[in-house]
């Protein structure tokens, strides 16, 4: 009896030191995580000030102060009328979105990844998908400011730098798979502004590595980064187009938006519902008409009393979420089903659902990062929705 009741504790003390074994390992991976994903928030920031702040240099502070002056009487137009202003826009808030962005997709990325498989409606639909299905493919609406881009290809060197792996039966459970379809990715910027230079001035810090000191150790040298993605496994582009004018002509916004795996619209609601509540809610009801089934919409804006929208001769004050999800969620469904030619019978009728829904939440920026402007935690909501 002694002999089996020692084998037992035995067993029981191998079982304990296997799963120390295991939280040890766990805490190890999520401390190198966590590392690594600092140094990605760092060199977020180097590079909107290597394309932006360095070039203005004294000019900014200024440039920011008249910004800032436009955004606060919300004069839309003339906040992003000058490139001046873009670049300093650029400069000082995007760096902070974009930080924040990548958050949210890193929350969500699950979720994204299921909106890697869109279903086509005809053979030459799928034939196309077939050719281009190895790129995941994001259309940013009013994503003029470059939050969602270095957002999103910072999303792409997570994936497949720091979720990366080269084991196939890592690869094999659900975050592998998760990962890889987020590894390859192609972003069109579509905004009414020409927000061009910006664009293409992130796109060559994006595909640059970090500068090196040339008095830099060789340890310092052997750890630095590389150029967050690479170009094979990042395009973007961008489309100067005004949004609500593709209310009035499906043709142009499926041109746009009809391949795509996610929609973005992030702090846009209220500026194009201050412009045009009608051709907003046209343009919304439409979306559902010219996406794939199971495309996703992401949506992020101001939380709290910033984010109404004055309706009617009153002025009365609604949550620009609830007139939001007041269209897409129950009017959508009616339109579609309006919008379907006598050809289209048997054809299915698409809604959306509500996958996520974050009323409030905080972005705060992680201690010791370095930038030449000071930055504020942001709080926000995020809604994300599936066309099913």
């Amino acid at each position: 009896m002694p002999p089996k009741a020692t084998q037992r504790r035995t067993v029981q003390g191998s079982s304990r030191e296997a799963r120390d074994e295991r939280r040890s390992l766990s805490v190890t991976e999520s401390v190198r995580k966590q590392n690594s994903s600092v140094k990605v928030q760092q060199q977020i920031l180097d590079i909107f000030n290597a394309g932006f702040c360095s070039p203005l240099a004294e000019d900014l502070r200024p440039l920011v102060q008249e910004v800032k002056g436009h955004l606060y009487c919300q004069n839309w137009h003339e906040a992003f009328g000058k490139e001046d202003y873009l670049r300093a826009y650029a400069a000082r808030w995007s760096p902070s979105r974009a930080l924040a962005y990548l958050e949210a997709f890193l929350t969500l990325r699950r979720h994204l990844s299921h909106g890697s498989q869109l279903r086509a409606s005809s053979q030459d639909e799928r034939t196309d998908s077939k050719q281009s299905d190895a790129y995941f493919k994001v259309t940013c609406l009013g994503g003029g400011g470059g939050g969602e881009v270095v957002g999103l290809a910072a999303l792409n060197n997570y994936a497949t730098h720091i979720d990366g792996t080269n084991d196939p039966e890592q690869e094999s459970n659900s975050t592998g798979q998760c990962d890889q379809s987020l590894r390859r990715m192609a972003v069109s910027v579509v905004d009414i502004s020409n927000w061009t230079t910006v664009i293409d001035t992130l796109k060559g810090q994006l595909y640059t590595p970090p500068t090196i000191s040339k008095y830099a150790s060789a340890a310092a040298r052997a750890d630095a980064a590389p150029a967050l993605v690479s170009e094979d496994a990042f395009a973007v582009s961008f489309h100067q187009e005004d949004a609500l004018k593709l209310s009035s002509s499906k043709s142009s916004l499926k041109q746009l938006v009809g391949d795509s795996n996610l929609v973005t619209m992030m702090f846009v609601l209220n500026e194009l519902y201050a412009e045009s509540v009608s051709r907003t809610t046209s343009m919304l009801l439409l979306l559902a008409g010219v996406m794939k089934e199971g495309a996703l919409l992401l949506v992020i804006g101001s939380a709290g009393r910033d984010s109404t929208v004055s309706i009617g001769k009153k002025g009365k004050l609604y949550p620009v979420q609830w007139l939001f999800e007041h269209t897409m969620l129950e009017d959508t469904e009616i339109a579609t089903e309006k919008d379907l030619e006598p050809s289209d019978e048997g054809k299915r009728r698409l809604r959306w659902e509500k996958v996520v829904g974050y009323d409030s939440q905080w972005f705060r920026l992680s201690a010791g990062l370095k930038y030449p402007v000071d930055l504020e935690d942001m709080r926000h909501q995020t809604h994300l929705y599936k066309l099913i």
